[in-house]
């Protein structure tokens, strides 16, 4: 089977795509990258706290607490993942603006890829989506579709849903996380895990996942079953402090996973 893979190749990522490439080599690794943003002129800032102070003040502190927050989740998942140096794999990278250029669409339909795999990447058009043969999967960090979108294990611990934490195989679709569901992949659970822990347990059994999917893989692979109505897509902004307070407050009186086997449904 051709395969390309598109993936930011943060920590989770690059595990699932380093034994992926261990075991189905691909024709190529895209890794999309933004460039840094320019900060916004002094005058611009000034006007937005002299208008909403508060708000102001508000946004830059939650915006502090949440990069804290995920170098340091990186730092732990990486920790976790990795016994020594993390793997390097053969990737090109690539600006999340010359995704959809028209050179970077003729060199993937000059492959002609049976699968595109997705782990890890900023939203696909059209465009890249449909060039595969069979399609393209994306392996999503929740269980769609009632956790769609980001920090999708977060939202099932903090509100006490163990039975959602997990991983999910979708074809990719016009939407976010909305595809045909392929796969659900429950990762086991010894009972007490963080959030950064399951993350990791996620990597681990999304990496069997994925293999496992495509070793099987046929022409009617990716039938899947459509999503159910319902659920809800979340954005990063969402997790405020007050929500991670309110998360560590639940850890310490104890409010964790219960164990849990290892468990997959296939579609």
């Amino acid at each position: 089977m051709k395969l390309v893979i598109i993936s930011t190749l943060g920590a989770v990522h690059l595990h699932v795509v380093s034994e992926l490439a261990r075991r189905h080599p691909p024709r190529l690794i895209l890794k999309p990258h933004r460039p840094p943003l320019p900060p916004a002129p002094l005058s611009d800032r000034l006007a937005k706290l002299r208008k909403a102070p508060l708000a102001a003040l508000r946004d830059r502190f939650e915006q502090r607490v949440r990069d804290a927050r995920m170098a340091h989740t990186e730092a732990e998942i990486v920790r976790l993942l990795f016994a020594g140096a993390p793997p390097t794999v053969d990737a090109t990278p690539i600006a999340v603006s010359e995704l959809h250029a028209p050179p970077t669409l003729e060199r993937l339909r000059a492959l002609a890829p049976d699968l595109l795999f997705v782990s890890g990447a900023p939203i696909l058009r059209p465009e890249v989506f449909c060039i595969p043969r069979l399609g393209t999967v994306n392996l999503h960090y929740g269980i769609a579709p009632d956790y769609r979108g980001e920090d999708t294990l977060f939202w099932p611990l903090v509100r006490k849903d163990y039975d959602h934490l997990g991983v999910t195989l979708h074809s990719i679709d016009r939407g976010v996380d909305t595809g045909r569901i392929l796969a659900h992949g429950y990762p086991a659970r010894r009972g007490g895990e963080s959030e950064t822990e399951l993350w990791a347990a996620a990597a681990r059994l999304g990496a069997h996942l994925i293999d496992r999917f495509l070793s099987t893989a046929g022409p009617e692979s990716l039938s899947g079953t459509p999503q159910p109505a319902g659920g809800r897509q979340y954005f990063r902004r969402e997790r405020t402090a007050l929500w991670e307070a309110r998360y560590r407050a639940a850890r310490a009186l104890g409010c964790t996973p219960p164990p849990a086997p290892e468990r997959f449904v296939f579609y």
